[in-house]
């Protein structure tokens, strides 16, 4: 894509600078919707169940797409390409990836339907080099699926599913570094699906299993004990919990195929005290379930699944709901994401930027991981040529003095990039004068406050100005002699400029910046 407009303007004078400057300018960033990695970047076969994030900005995904060995993986992306973590069959999974969660040292974890030499199932490891089983071969063991890991701030790895003790009960495991154990007794009858933890240790962890009244409910360990969150009955969810979260002030999100007295689906809120619909009742109205919600960087609460932005399921597109603190919107705008299948997973890292996977799909009918955020750049290019050259700006050949900007597909993201170039155009004999710029010398540069200039073996009256980047200028003096002067620029804005010496027909430049 290419959009351009020009402004010619003659503003540009012969006191102009011949350097080239490079840099970016504080202007509003567009936020919007785009596939990471390009269009079929990933080109994954099947569906994106799972999604994480490390602390050095890399993207992660599972589900149930395979590699060209038919082998299920973990792919990766850096901020330039996708690849398989591990290369070709590096970790070749025989089963489903379900869910993905690193630690503070970047070790990346896979769970899922997955099984050893053993045909036990188990929670898989990335060091960075390999692939290994956590805790070694059958360390864990697990007899059933893995449907959910996360890791907490010691670096300790738990792990739910439908995998049972020896009771026949399903339960949380923990990997504390040296052994799997089993967390406290749980004795849930029903699959665990949503395990996370807060600041404070807790762990809290919800899915198909009930309390002695027949309802869902969040469960939360405090290092002793397990308890209901918020009692017996507080929440009463009459369908699975599927995805759960905690914010920096310890309240605790709850989503997944349970209703309202409306039956409508929502996300629950524990503050501390109750139980409550956020935003209200029907606020979201939600018409199918809420697989997946999470929070930035700065709390905000966002929740995605199957619902859609229409009458009913079958109607409409899914998209991406944001929590603002006063309503529920649409993230990018109404279709902003259009997706054509269900949100799996959303996920947001530490820039804010939001990221979600699922069944959906790309203009050539591959499913793909979405992200919203800041897209667009602003940079400016500032320059000159001698009369007779000219600059080559995106295709373009300018020999004119103006500004132009153009609007750019600068990256393999798809985001655009809009840049203004500054252009002058300098008199041939200038070339000579700057050639020169070795007997005059600027200190100290960067400065502050005032700037001492010097020109070599002269003591001849001279006139020395401050010049501003687009050829204007600031200020200027004479001097007896241009041996030595001091100039004060305390009152200039911060940014860079040239100082000039004239005298016996010779011009001597410099840049200064003020800082």
């Amino acid at each position: 894509m290419k959009m351009v407009m020009y402004s010619f303007s003659s503003f540009f004078k012969r006191t102009c600078f011949l350097s080239l400057i490079l840099f970016s300018t504080l202007c509003l960033k567009a936020q919007i919707w785009t596939e990471l990695g390009g269009l079929n970047g990933l080109s994954p076969n099947n569906m994106i169940q799972s999604l994480c994030y490390d602390t050095a900005g890399n993207i992660y995904a599972g589900g149930q797409f395979k590699n060209s060995s038919g082998k299920f993986y973990v792919a990766k992306w850096d901020g330039t390409i996708w690849s398989e973590l591990g290369g070709l069959n590096g970790l070749a999974a025989n089963g489903n990836i379900l869910d993905l969660c690193t630690d503070t040292l970047g070790n990346v974890y896979a769970g899922g339907d997955f099984r050893n030499a053993s045909s036990k199932y188990y929670v898989a490891k990335w060091d960075g080099t390999n692939w290994t089983e956590l805790g070694g071969l059958n360390g864990l063991a697990a007899n059933a699926i893995i449907y959910a890991i996360s890791s907490d701030y010691y670096g300790n790895i738990y792990a739910g599913g439908s995998f049972t003790n020896l009771s026949g009960y399903q339960y949380v495991a923990k990997w504390d570094g040296i052994s799997w154990a089993e967390v406290g007794a749980l004795n849930a009858v029903g699959a665990i699906s949503a395990i996370c933890g807060d600041s404070f240790g807790n762990i809290y962890v919800a899915g198909a299993f009930k309390n002695t009244s027949g309802s869902r409910y969040v469960a939360k360990w405090d290092g002793v004990s397990w308890s209901e969150v918020g009692g017996i009955n507080s929440l009463a969810a009459n369908a699975n919990i599927q995805s759960i979260r905690v914010d920096t002030i310890g309240n605790v999100y709850a989503s997944g195929a349970f209703k309202n007295a409306n039956a409508k689906q929502y996300v629950a809120k524990w503050d501390g005290i109750s139980w409550s619909e956020v935003g209200g009742l029907n606020a979201l109205s939600a018409n199918y379930d809420i697989k997946s919600v999470c929070l930035d960087n700065a709390d905000r609460l966002y929740a995605a699944g199957w619902f859609t932005n229409g009458t009913s399921p079958g109607n409409g597109n899914k998209y991406v709901a944001e929590w603002n603190g006063n309503g529920w919107s649409e993230v990018g705008g109404f279709n902003g994401l259009a997706a054509d299948g269900g949100i799996n997973k959303i996920i947001s890292d530490k820039n804010g930027n939001i990221y979600a996977g699922g069944t959906f799909h790309n203009s050539s009918g591959y499913q793909y991981v979405a992200k919203y955020g800041i897209c667009r750049m602003y940079d400016t290019i500032t320059t000159s040529i001698i009369s007779g050259n000219n600059y080559v700006f995106n295709g373009d050949t300018l020999t004119i003095a103006g500004m132009y900007n153009d609007t750019l597909n600068t990256s393999i993201t798809g985001c655009d990039s809009v840049v203004t170039l500054i252009l002058s155009v300098l008199p041939n004999e200038v070339n000579d004068i700057e050639g020169s710029n070795s007997n005059m010398q600027v200190f100290p540069n960067p400065t502050s406050d005032f700037i001492i200039v010097n020109i070599n073996n002269n003591e001849h009256k001279a006139k020395f100005k401050i010049i501003d980047l687009t050829g204007n200028v600031i200020t200027e003096q004479l001097s007896e002699t241009s041996k030595k002067i001091i100039i004060d620029l305390s009152k200039l804005s911060k940014g860079i400029y040239f100082v000039e010496c004239q005298y016996l027909g010779k011009v001597f430049r410099r840049k200064v910046i003020k800082d």
